[in-house]
């Protein structure tokens, strides 16, 4: 397995399993600049909670950039503080929502946006009035693959990579870690398990979840809270029902990571609609490890985008040291 790592901070590699290879930073915003709010959490006489809000949308790549670009501005308008999105492999896509909420005077947001296309296709954005961003990444999970034609996507799927961030939230002081990703699809048969006709996909699944758990691992020994991000490709409602090794729910649980449908309850309808108008799945997740500091509140489906996912949006408390 071929991991890929670049720090926007130019640090020396320090994850195990990791294989420096440049990845081109786009890096975005300057650090927040109030030192005053952070001093007088500091300075209280007991911890300081404050709302960590969540969006994650697959943009969905046939869609034209208006549309992408028009779901994007829609989910910073609901106040998130960090957005992940995938499906964002497209130059002109991106250049967009740079110049749109990254890079334009007054814009609220920051990225780590890798400048190739795979690594790329999925960016972190986080308000940089709120965070500071302390460190970024991407590492590469799975090679370019044959699969072959049966099942979604191209019959080679691209190289798999996850992207990370380490930020610092100002008011309480509080360092943690986001992971953004994109998973293979086409793997999960309609009983919720692996679907044993496509070998191929299954293997390569395999090798993303392996990679997955072994940052997450590298990222929890810091003792810091990890959140994960993404359009997985499984269910949860038939996953957390089956609990196949594979997906999601065991994998997950294995490195102390859980789905917020699984801390919250599971919404009415889902986050992807297929075109034969099944419009339950539960595919797209926000996830946190168990961390003292972090209580998850409620996650919600948004309507009304252009993509044939839904962005699910999930509210947690961030707690500073008491």
């Amino acid at each position: 397995m071929t991991f890929a790592r670049q720090s926007v901070l130019a640090r020396a590699c320090t994850l195990a399993l990791a294989v420096c290879t440049p990845v081109a930073l786009v890096a975005s915003g300057s650090p927040a600049q109030s030192s005053t709010i952070h001093a007088a959490a500091r300075g209280s006489s007991g911890p300081v909670s404050v709302g960590l809000r969540f969006v994650t949308l697959n943009t969905e790549a046939p869609n034209t950039l208006n549309q992408a670009l028009s779901d994007v501005k829609k989910i910073a308008a609901t106040g998130a503080d960090i957005i992940t999105l995938q499906e964002m492999a497209s130059a002109q896509r991106r250049k967009a929502v740079r110049a749109a909420l990254v890079d334009c005077s007054g814009c609220r947001y920051g990225a780590w946006m890798p400048s190739l296309p795979v690594p790329g296709s999925t960016p972190i954005l986080y308000r940089k009035d709120k965070f500071e961003l302390k460190d970024a990444g991407t590492v590469q999970v799975s090679d370019a693959t044959y699969v072959g034609a049966r099942g979604a996507g191209p019959s080679t799927l691209n190289a798999k990579y996850i992207n990370w961030v380490k930020l610092r939230e100002e008011t309480t002081g509080r360092h943690f870690f986001v992971l953004n990703n994109h998973a293979v699809p086409t793997v999960q048969a309609k009983n919720g398990g692996p679907n044993y006709s496509l070998p191929k996909r299954l293997a390569l699944y395999r090798k993303h979840m392996s990679g997955l758990k072994a940052l997450i691992t590298q990222f929890e020994a810091r003792r810091k809270p990890v959140f994960v991000t993404g359009d997985f490709n499984v269910n949860y409602r038939k996953d957390s029902v089956v609990r196949s090794s594979l997906f999601p729910y065991v994998n997950m649980g294995q490195v102390g990571v859980q789905a917020s449908y699984k801390a919250l309850g599971q919404p009415i309808h889902g986050t992807h609609v297929l075109p034969n108008g099944d419009e339950k799945r539960l595919i797209d997740y926000v996830m946190f490890s168990s961390h003292q500091a972090v209580k998850p509140v409620a996650n919600r489906v948004l309507f009304g985008y252009n993509s044939d996912h839904r962005p699910l949006q999930v509210d947690f408390t961030l707690t500073s040291v008491g």
